[in-house]
């Protein structure tokens, strides 16, 4: 009798197909980013290796205090989000080195610069945010190639891989990812 009910949990498991970790429902779309004046907002500075994302932090607080919001997010935690955003900080900058780089380049990196666990329980916390408040239009890219603010041409597209998981993945012009987000995990 075990083994018929463990057999018929591991059938069960195996065609299981996504666990949803965020509700995007998006297949592809064109970003539209809006100026964001630097010098008189407080802002919200996300670094990745092809780009530098902009954010303002009203943007952000405004979005977190939206219930609209706490359904695309789910029951993520982002006190430290909401906590860092309080201190009233004219700049907050945070680099992502927990998605975009292998372990051997993020240890390289932080023998340069070491990264503390606020910083990275920031960077998580940020994680849906960002993606959300890209979808909206509540953003300016700097491209690192070109050395330029990119103001058109910006794409966000879903894509699954071969495990089944599905990625939202955001596009520069010439086609270089410079930010994603699992959406749902796979097998």
């Amino acid at each position: 009798m075990t083994t018929k009910l463990l057999i018929i949990l591991l059938l069960t498991s195996l065609t299981i197909q996504c666990f949803s970790q965020a509700d995007f429902s998006i297949r592809r779309q064109r970003l539209t980013p809006h100026n964001i004046d630097t010098a008189t907002e407080n802002v919200f500075i996300y670094e990745s290796p092809k780009a530098i994302v902009y954010f303002s932090q009203h943007d952000i607080n405004d979005f977190l205090s939206n219930p609209k919001s706490k359904q695309l997010i789910g029951n993520f935690q982002i006190k430290v989000l909401q906590d860092t955003l309080q201190t009233n900080t004219k700049s907050i900058k945070i680099k992502d080195v927990l998605h975009y780089y292998t372990d051997q380049q993020r240890d390289s990196i932080n023998n340069i610069e070491p990264i503390n666990g606020r910083t990275k329980q920031l960077n998580e916390d940020f994680y849906f945010v960002g993606a959300a408040l890209m979808l909206k239009g509540k953003f300016m890219v700097y491209s690192k190639d070109k050395k330029a603010f990119v103001t058109k041409e910006l794409v966000a597209s879903k894509h699954k891989d071969m495990l089944g998981n599905e990625t939202l993945e955001f596009y520069l012009p010439d086609r270089k990812q410079f930010y994603y987000i699992i959406t749902a995990l796979g097998e």
